[in-house]
């Protein structure tokens, strides 16, 4: 099944691009396309998960950042 690895790919890419630019607060949370995720509207539940698990903070400017 390749549905598994590919959001696997897909969380670690998000993660990976916020931390490369810093997004460690509010004051600097970044959208995704701002982060430099490529297509980042693809695969939203990945996005919510991420969200969910607190593992990203959503600010209320639709914007993201890395949980301390």
């Amino acid at each position: 099944m390749f549905a598994i690895p590919v959001l696997l790919l897909r969380r670690k890419l998000i993660l990976k691009k916020l931390r490369e630019c810093g997004a460690v607060s509010e004051d600097s949370a970044k959208t995704l396309r701002e982060a430099g995720v490529f297509n980042p509207d693809a695969f939203p539940r990945v996005l919510e998960d991420l969200v969910n698990r607190k593992i990203l903070i959503k600010t209320e400017s639709q914007k993201y950042y890395l949980a301390g």
